[in-house]
């Protein structure tokens, strides 16, 4: 899953659900707000810049600075 930090926000609220997601071995990541607009998914997609992974997203290879197209196609070749 991929979301947007909206700013991260109080309380980290704009990547809670990351640490929710983990917990039941969901990859998740969130790109950064300034990169994307929120809740537009092609803005995510074409221009989002991931700025925080989960651990499972992480072990598939979602790292902060990776554009989010560069880690949909690499996962989306790692599955072909």
């Amino acid at each position: 899953m991929v979301f947007n930090d909206a700013g991260v926000g109080k309380d980290a609220a704009g990547i809670a659900a990351l640490d929710f997601l983990q917990q039941h071995q969901i990859a998740a990541c969130a790109v950064l707000h300034a990169s994307a607009r929120i809740g537009e998914a092609r803005s995510t997609l074409e221009q989002g810049i991931i700025g925080h992974a989960n651990a499972v997203a992480a072990r598939l290879g979602a790292a902060p600075g990776m554009r989010c197209n560069q880690l949909i196609d690499a996962l989306t070749r790692r599955t072909a």
